[in-house]
């Protein structure tokens, strides 16, 4: 089995998640429907204050590869969204390598 995980920084913007994510998901899926596809934040900040405010869950990229694994996917495609290089793409390259 074969999955697709978008990967980005993320949005604590209730907003930029339905308008931005949740479509390009979408698209990803319609494109791609014999494979899982799934999304990833890597600012744990993010993350956590995404929760508080809307009390929305999205799994870091170590909480989504587990998953991934769980349910028997082989090969996982990893699309990052990062603009620049920085720190988090950097920590991203390093999980995946791990993996």
């Amino acid at each position: 089995m074969k999955a697709i995980l978008v990967v980005t920084h993320g949005t604590a913007n209730l907003e930029g998640v339905n308008s931005s994510l949740k479509p390009l998901i979408k698209e990803i899926k319609k494109e791609f429907s014999g494979d899982e596809v799934r999304l990833a934040f890597t600012s744990k900040f993010i993350i956590n204050k995404l929760f508080k405010q809307s009390g929305i869950k999205v799994n870091n990229l170590e909480e989504e590869l587990e998953a991934l694994i769980e349910l028997g996917c082989t090969e996982v495609f990893i699309l990052p969204l990062h603009l620049i290089p920085g720190k988090e793409y950097l920590d991203l390259l390093d999980v995946v390598e791990s993996y």
